[in-house]
């Protein structure tokens, strides 16, 4: 019986290690992408699995259980480090783009970063109807513009004045366009949320709103901004919560690239 649970065990721990290792792959193929979603399980098995190996006497055991931990609290414990905080912009435009999860329905965890001064533009993707409906009672306080569960909000005392672009389903950006001025100088700001590449089909679908994405701001005068979540490891780097800076700056940078490249 013991042979037996050590061998299970074993297989288990190497299946686990494999596809740990197999996330940092996502660049080469969109499958792999998806096990960056279990990073946390990944942890907590990992854990459970050392604390049998110890159990067992299992060296071979303890130690695969191990670096599958190690490995996965690695890429997560940079989500929890705390961050400096960020001097408040004294000009400019501020914006956050944050992906609340479509099963989440926590309006109280989001709604204090709306109460806050800055940032002047924030664009939550996969909103929950409770989020939702929150967001619709500070009218007052945001233009706010929506599409499907992503809702684009651009605070009143911004100044900013936006005005929504109109587009149809054919056009095929998958995000919010809305136009507005900053002192004299004409803004496109486009916030995008492109299908995740969950199969071929989607994958292709997603590729084609980059295609739609660069053919649309080709189209556009003025200064551009692309914001959202795009569904694509080579424009969003890792998944840390991090302030922009110039991390965030690469990234806007790399993804100008690539739009210009998917002309």
């Amino acid at each position: 019986m013991k042979h037996f649970l050590t061998m299970s065990a074993t297989a288990a721990s190497l299946a686990l290690l494999c596809a740990s290792f197999l996330g940092f792959a996502a660049s080469a193929w969109w499958f792999f992408d998806l096990f960056n979603h279990f990073r946390v399980q990944f942890l907590v098995a990992g854990v459970l699995g050392l604390c049998l190996g110890l159990v067992l006497r299992s060296k071979p055991l303890t130690w695969i259980f191990a670096t599958t931990a190690l490995v996965n609290a690695l890429f997560i414990a940079p989500l929890f480090l705390p961050q400096p905080d960020q001097p408040k912009s004294t000009s400019g435009i501020s914006i956050v783009s944050y992906n609340t999860w479509i099963h989440n329905g926590d309006w109280a965890a989001v709604r204090p970063m709306l109460q806050e001064d800055e940032p002047d533009i924030v664009f939550l993707t996969e909103t929950h109807p409770n989020i939702q409906a929150g967001i619709h009672a500070l009218d007052s306080d945001f233009h706010i513009f929506q599409l499907g569960t992503d809702v684009l909000l651009v605070r009143r005392r911004a100044g900013l004045d936006p005005k929504l672009i109109q587009t149809s389903a054919d056009d095929g950006i998958a995000g919010i366009p809305v136009q507005f001025w900053v002192e004299g100088v004409e803004v496109i700001l486009l916030a995008v949320h492109p299908a995740a590449p969950l199969s071929s089909t989607f994958a292709a679908t997603r590729d084609q709103s980059f295609a739609a994405i660069a053919s649309f701001l080709a189209n556009h005068k003025g200064l551009k901004i692309v914001v959202g979540d795009f569904n694509a490891l080579d424009l969003e780097g890792n998944h840390a919560r991090r302030p922009c800076g110039k991390r965030g700056a690469r990234r806007l940078q790399r993804a100008a690239h690539f739009l210009q490249d998917m002309q």
